[in-house]
């Protein structure tokens, strides 16, 4: 069955959600996502417009060699603390 299969695929970094417990015992998700194209930004940020009503936290890391200014524009809405890294 389709739908029973894709319902079980775990596809790594890829809206993929880590529950953790911060020093101050308040409980935080922190979603991965691969998303490295202006098509994966666009996705993803209209998810995070969609599930979450408040701005959040994002760690952002891009290479240079993509057009990382049309993403950041793209995540704007989204975002209220950034956290910009650099990739190897």
């Amino acid at each position: 069955d389709c739908v029973r299969g894709i319902n079980r695929v775990l596809w790594p970094a890829r809206m993929e959600y880590i529950d953790f417990i911060e020093k101050n015992n308040r409980k935080k998700t922190l979603i991965i996502d691969g998303a490295h194209n202006i098509a994966g930004i666009r996705c993803f940020s209209s998810y995070l417009k969609a599930r979450y009503k408040d701005k959040v936290s994002l760690i952002f890391g891009v290479l240079a060699t993509k057009d990382w200014k049309i993403m950041v524009d793209m995540m704007i809405p989204c975002v209220e603390d950034w956290h910009i890294v650099l990739p190897d």
